[in-house]
C-alpha cells in the first residue's frame, strides 16, 4: 500500500516537472489522449480516407500477450533511464518488481525466488514504464535509431501509422488497396520482429484487421495470408468481403 501511494506521488511529480516526454503515438496515461480520444482519431481518419475514391485505409489492431509479465527488468532499467526517469525512482520501482515471489498452484507452493521479468499490476508507474520500454522496438520497426529520435533539438520525429494504448497497438496504412495492404503487412512483420527480439509476443487470437472498402479488405486478406499462418488471415473480419448474390437471385442460387 505504501509503495502504491509513493508511485502515485512520483507520477504526479514527474508529470508536473516535465521530466518524461510522451511519445507522439502514445495514448493512455497521457493528458488529452484518453481511450475516447484514440477512438475518435481512428474513426475520423477512417471516415476521411474512406471518402477518397483513389485511396482508403487499412488497420490492424494488435494485443501483446502477458505484456507486463514478459518485460525483462534489466532492459526496463536501461530504457526508463534513457526516457528521462530519475535513477532513484527507477531503482525503487525495480526493487519492488524484483522482490522475492512465491508461486502457488493447486495448493502447492514453489520455493521463493527473485523475479527477473515482470512489472507489478496496479503499480502507478507501470503504464509509463511500459511506454518507455516499447519506445525502442517501435522506433526500430520504423527504421529509426535512438539517435534519430533525439534529432531536431530533442523533438520526436513524426510517427505515421502507429498508435498505442497501454499494451494495445494499432497499425494503419493509407493508399490504394494493394499498396496499403502490403505496406501494413511490412509494418506488422517489422514490429513483430522487434518485439520478438525483446521477448514480447503478439496475441493473435485477439487481433483484428480492418479495411475501409471491399477492395482494401480483399487486398489485406491476400497480403496477410502471404505473411504466413497468421490467425489474422483467417479471422472473421474477412466475412464481409465474400461476394453477395446479385439482386433477384433465387434462394437455390444463393445457397449454391
Amino acid at each position: 500500500m505504501l509503495y502504491r501511494l509513493w508511485g502515485r506521488i512520483i507520477l504526479r511529480h514527474t508529470g508536473f516537472a516535465g521530466l518524461v516526454r510522451a511519445e507522439p503515438y502514445e495514448f493512455g496515461g497521457v493528458k488529452g489522449r484518453s481511450a475516447l480520444d484514440a477512438c475518435w482519431e481512428s474513426a475520423s481518419a477512417a471516415g476521411i480516407e474512406g471518402r477518397k475514391e483513389d485511396s482508403g485505409l487499412v488497420t490492424v489492431l494488435l494485443d501483446l500477450s502477458k505484456c507486463y509479465e514478459r518485460i525483462p527488468l534489466e532492459v526496463l532499467v536501461r530504457r526508463t533511464v534513457e526516457a528521462g526517469w530519475p535513477r532513484r525512482v527507477v531503482a525503487v520501482a525495480i526493487s519492488q518488481y524484483a522482490a522475492v515471489r512465491w508461486v502457488t498452484v493447486a495448493g502447492a507452493t514453489a520455493p521463493g525466488g527473485r523475479a527477473t521479468h515482470g512489472m507489478i499490476a496496479g503499480c502507478a508507474l507501470a503504464v509509463k514504464f511500459l511506454a518507455a520500454f516499447l519506445r525502442e522496438p517501435i522506433y526500430r520497426s520504423l527504421g529509426l535509431t535512438l539517435e534519430d529520435i533525439e534529432i531536431a533539438l530533442g523533438m520526436p520525429p513524426p510517427v505515421e501509422g502507429i498508435r498505442t494504448y497501454v499494451d494495445d497497438l494499432k497499425l494503419t496504412k493509407v493508399g490504394p488497396p494493394a499498396h496499403a495492404a502490403e505496406g501494413l503487412r511490412d509494418m506488422v512483420v517489422g514490429l513483430k520482429r522487434e518485439l520478438d527480439h525483446d521477448g514480447m509476443k503478439l496475441e493473435f487470437s485477439k487481433c483484428q484487421a480492418l479495411g475501409t472498402t471491399p477492395a482494401h479488405r480483399r487486398a489485406l486478406k491476400e497480403a496477410l495470408g502471404a505473411w504466413g499462418s497468421s490467425p489474422l488471415a483467417r479471422s472473421g473480419t474477412w466475412a464481409r468481403t465474400r461476394p453477395r448474390a446479385p439482386a433477384g437471385a433465387s434462394q437455390s442460387s444463393r445457397a449454391a
